[in-house]
């Protein structure tokens, strides 16, 4: 079945995906995606990679909350089995 006119196939998985760097490069540093090079400046995070919550300005902080309700429960819900049971 043929995709419609409008939307391109997916893209294969199989392919490994390469940063290619030609042989004649003077500079092995790497580049970060912003393009600066050897900064001290702290890192400034896009708009889009904030997770626009109240209290969490990054997304590990996020998981990280999460993580810890999730022990928290299991840990309320073994002792609360082992004192009413």
């Amino acid at each position: 079945m043929m995709p419609p006119p409008d939307q391109t196939p997916p893209a294969s998985q199989g392919r490994a995906r390469h940063s290619e760097r030609s042989v004649g490069d003077e500079s092995n540093t790497p580049v970060d995606n912003h393009g600066a090079q050897g900064t001290d400046a702290p890192c400034q995070m896009d708009p889009v990679e904030s997770p626009g919550l109240p209290w969490f300005r990054t997304w590990r902080g996020v998981y990280l909350f999460a993580f810890g309700c999730f022990v928290l429960y299991v840990v309320l819900l073994t002792v609360f089995s082992r004192a009413f049971s």
